[in-house]
């Protein structure tokens, strides 16, 4: 990637460009090219099968890729928002 560039930046310019509140903003990951994203995120998931430094920072963890984790964490949190 080029320097400056992230997945955390790269959804910041989104969220900016769509107008979503930080407040509302989800991100789930498994690996440490996520850490970045998951403390941009007011909602970060940590995969079940995630490092635990990634699971540090986030503020749930969830099931593995395997156990449809994500499916979990994000009807869970629509519920919530909603």
């Amino acid at each position: 990637m080029a320097a400056g560039v992230s997945k955390m930046t790269t959804l910041e310019r989104l969220r900016v460009r769509l107008d979503i509140p930080q407040d509302a903003t989800f991100a789930a990951g498994d690996g440490n090219n996520d850490v970045e994203m998951l403390t941009w995120a007011a909602h970060a998931v940590a995969m079940g099968d995630a490092p635990a430094a990634v699971r540090a920072v986030a503020d749930t963890v969830t099931g593995t890729v395997a156990e449809d984790g994500l499916a979990t964490a994000l009807n869970a949190w629509l519920a919530k928002v909603r």
